[in-house]
């Protein structure tokens, strides 16, 4: 871990120099503290690297973006679905007035959460996807 975050920090420093420009690096483990002597501990980390911002303000286009979230039985282990829902309620956030958002959601079946369009209201949206939980098998065999 101490290797993984050394690293984070050489390329924070690299691009912090090129562009002359405050980064912001946040790192955050599941754990906060590993056991001694146990080789092989799986921990995940979430990395969040925001660059400096672009004085010249461009505006981009509107996205059209599609979030297809797995919810069957297996993403209940190791919290998956819940990290699937922190990203997804990112991508809400961080989406702006004009971009157009679908998700849906499959375990056996597969259902629309939101139907193709504007984000009428980011909360009620992000509610709806912190409901999700881990549903039943896999299939998509039928869809």
């Amino acid at each position: 871990m101490k290797n993984l975050l050394s690293l984070l920090f050489l390329f924070l420093a690299a691009i912090t120099t090129s562009a002359q420009e405050s980064v912001k690096l946040t790192a955050n483990t599941e754990y906060a503290h590993l056991l001694e002597g146990i080789p092989n501990q799986k921990v995940y980390a979430y990395i969040e690297l925001e660059g400096a911002k672009d004085n010249l303000q461009k505006e981009r286009p509107p996205l059209n973006l599609a979030v297809v979230i797995d919810k069957s039985g297996s993403m209940g282990s190791e919290n998956k679905l819940e990290y699937v829902k922190q990203a997804c309620q990112i991508i809400i956030d961080n989406l702006e007035e004009n971009d157009i958002l679908s998700i849906v959601t499959y375990d056996t079946d597969v259902d629309v959460l939101k139907k193709a369009g504007k984000i009428e209201n980011k909360e009620i949206l992000k509610s709806k996807v912190k409901k999700l939980t881990p549903g039943s098998s896999t299939n998509l065999s039928e869809c």
